[in-house]
């Protein structure tokens, strides 16, 4: 199996990545910028995501824009939203684009418990995020396009 794996110099993704190569499974680890991973992905834009997903059975998604402790961002808020949740949401789609058969989303948002409230930006973000993507998947909108693409 070919599976791909954002956030992949993380503290999750730098221990899933060799289980997986252990296991057998051929591993594309994603990053954003170079690491000095074994076979490292830098992704940057939509035409790298489409060769990057090409072949891949599963994508694990861990990637996203936590721990910035000095940000340099002139809008921190949007910065969150764009790396946390339109990239995230556009990952999906490209997913179900290249015929990816399993995406797994995680998050960490849920250490914080069902009912929560969000503590920071960054939180926030992840809170909508899963939010939404619970929302769009179980409302269909993403998942009929994704059932349609398994059916080929």
């Amino acid at each position: 199996m070919r599976v791909l794996v954002t956030g992949a110099n993380g503290f999750v993704g730098s221990a899933l990545c060799p289980r997986f190569s252990e296991l057998g499974h051929e591993v594309v680890p994603v990053v954003r910028h170079q690491n000095n991973i074994a076979d490292e992905v830098i992704v940057h834009g939509a035409a790298s995501w489409k060769a990057t997903l090409n072949g891949c059975d599963s994508v694990i998604h861990l990637a996203a824009r936590a721990h910035v402790m000095e940000d340099k961002e002139r809008n921190p808020l949007q910065a969150f939203r764009v790396s946390n949740v339109d990239t995230t949401i556009d990952l999906a789609k490209r997913a179900v684009e290249a015929g990816v058969r399993r995406f797994v989303f995680m998050s960490t948002i849920k250490m914080n418990g069902e009912e929560a409230a969000p503590r920071d930006a960054a939180s926030g973000q992840k809170i909508h995020l899963t939010q939404m993507i619970r929302t769009r998947f179980l409302s269909g909108r993403l998942s009929r396009d994704f059932l349609k693409s398994q059916k080929k």
